[in-house]
């Protein structure tokens, strides 16, 4: 049975501010739990799940979870962030994120200025997780990416891509130091993706939902590039959703690889 604090702590973690504070976010769904408790890496400060959960998945409990709370169906309804709940819920710490200049020696790695969408956030970290992303780097400005629906729309990839939050303007300058390190962004008026030519490493800026890249950070992009519509735009469609271009970005990176 959960307190009345704990289930006051479980909705404030919805909540930047208590996420910070605690050290804790919120991990729920079968899936994600379950692949959690499957790698045993992972520190589990609580594990909240009903008796058939528990029940069903009793070989996956280990001395990694911290602490374990058999609530009931009813009380799980109280703390569930799903209006269809699998009746499990994990409480995690947050990771510490730092990297070293070096590991973007030859690497990719995005740069994201004012994503603000928690879904579009999601999404980005779970295809940079597809392609091996190791480092997301968010302005202040992003969604947290601790956010329950990031972590939901990233589908667990949040906790292994490292996402790091700076000013992207101090960031892309500390990258001048990187020889050779190519900055490239994406732009409506852009060189075409499929034409110009894409090293194997370097940092892709993408720009806000609405606005795309910020003015005060173009002087800092070597290579504007853009995604050509086919048939060239006629005025239905202004631009693609930022996740989506995120993809078309790393799949064109990375086809080239293999060539």
């Amino acid at each position: 049975m959960l307190s009345k604090n704990k289930i006051r702590l479980i909705h404030d973690l919805k909540q930047k501010k208590a996420r910070t504070e605690t050290g804790l976010f919120i991990v729920e769904g079968d899936k994600m739990v379950t692949e959690i408790l499957v790698n045993r890496n992972q520190e589990v400060s609580e594990l909240i799940a009903t008796p058939e959960w528990l029940l069903r998945n009793r070989y996956l409990l280990h001395k990694g979870i911290h602490e374990v709370s058999e609530v009931t169906e009813t009380e799980f309804r109280k703390i569930t962030l799903f209006e269809s709940p699998a009746g499990v819920m994990a409480l995690m710490p947050l990771p510490d994120v730092t990297y070293e200049e070096k590991e973007l020696t030859g690497q990719l790695a995005l740069c994201l200025d004012t994503i603000q969408d928690p879904g579009n956030l999601g999404t980005i970290i779970r295809t940079a997780d597809w392609f091996g992303i190791r480092n997301i780097f968010c302005s202040p400005g992003c969604a947290d990416c601790f956010n329950p629906k990031v972590v939901q729309s990233s589908m667990g990839s949040v906790m292994r891509v490292k996402v790091h939050y700076t000013e992207p303007d101090l960031l892309l300058e500390s990258l001048q130091s990187l020889d050779p390190y190519t900055v490239y962004g994406s732009f409506l008026e852009g060189k075409s993706i499929y034409e110009e030519e894409l090293a194997s490493s370097g940092m892709l800026v993408f720009g806000n939902e609405s606005k795309g890249i910020h003015p005060s950070l173009k002087d800092r992009i070597q290579k504007p590039l853009t995604i050509p519509s086919y048939p060239a735009r006629d005025g239905h469609v202004e631009s693609l959703n930022v996740s989506a271009a995120v993809a078309v970005f790393l799949s064109e990176f990375f086809r080239r690889r293999s060539c």
